[in-house]
């Protein structure tokens, strides 16, 4: 993006800033994990953008927009995410 390499770099040094980031760099991770799961007669199908692996267990990290007026998307959903997984592999 032309023009605008001084707000990608402040965005990028942001997210590698981040505590989730520094985080699951110090675990196992992967980045963009293609996922696809039987859903009814079909397939739901996503990408996610952060997986990595603590002492918790897996940790799906979704990274979205939001403004300051605004709570991030992101908010509770590792969580959420982490205990639906939990019950899914008893």
């Amino acid at each position: 993006m032309l023009g605008k390499e001084d707000v990608l770099e402040a965005l990028c040094r942001s997210a590698l800033a981040s505590d989730i980031v520094k985080r699951a760099a110090g675990c196992p991770h992967w980045r963009e994990v293609y996922v696809g799961v039987p859903y009814g007669d079909g397939v739901l199908e996503g990408y996610i953008d952060l997986l990595y692996r603590d002492e918790k267990g897996l940790v799906d990290y979704k990274t979205d927009a939001w403004s300051q007026t605004s709570t991030p998307r992101s908010s509770g959903r590792s969580s959420c995410r982490r205990r639906c997984r939990e019950r899914s592999h008893r």
